[in-house]
C-alpha cells in the first residue's frame, strides 16, 4: 500500500463503516418486510458505494464482493416484488464478510471469503433479472 492510500485509510474506514452500517439496517428492514423496495435500494446502494471506494484504494477481494451484492440486488430492487427464499441469509453473510474485510485491508494478506458466497450471489442476480426489451414479445 503507498503513501497516499495509507493517508486515504482513515476516511475510507469511516465511509464504509457507513455503507455497511446502511447495509445492515436495510437488511433488518428486509426481514421484516421482503418487499420494501427503499430497503432493497439502500443495499444496492451501499454496495456500489464500497466497491467503488475499494477500487479506489485496491481492494480487489473487497470490490468481488460487494459488486457481487449489488448485481444480486439489482434485479430485486428493479423487478421481483419481494426477495427470492434464501436471499436474506445470503445478503446476511455478505454483509458479515464484507465487515471482516474491512477490518482487515490494513494487512498484506486479506482472508479468503467463503468460497460459495459468491457464486450464491451471482445465482440471486441470475434469478430475478428481467427480459431486455429486444426479449419482449
Amino acid at each position: 500500500m503507498n503513501a497516499l492510500h495509507r493517508a486515504l485509510l482513515p476516511a475510507y474506514f469511516q465511509d464504509a463503516g457507513r455503507q455497511l452500517e446502511a447495509m445492515e439496517r436495510a437488511l433488518d428492514l428486509l426481514a421484516r418486510d421482503p418487499a420494501d423496495r427503499n430497503a432493497r435500494a439502500t443495499v444496492q446502494r451501499a454496495a456500489h458505494t464500497l466497491k467503488g471506494n475499494s477500487g479506489v484504494m485496491g481492494f480487489v477481494t473487497l470490490v468481488a464482493v460487494s459488486g457481487a451484492v449489488e448485481d444480486a440486488m439489482r434485479p430485486a430492487a428493479d423487478a421481483a416484488p419481494r426477495l427470492p427464499e434464501g436471499a436474506l441469509s445470503i445478503l446476511r453473510r455478505a454483509a458479515a464478510t464484507l465487515r471482516a474485510l474491512v477490518a482487515c485491508v490494513d494487512i498484506e494478506d486479506l482472508p479468503t471469503p467463503d468460497a460459495t458466497l459468491i457464486p450464491e450471489l451471482a445465482a440471486l442476480a441470475s434469478r430475478a433479472r428481467p427480459l431486455s426489451k429486444e426479449c419482449r414479445s
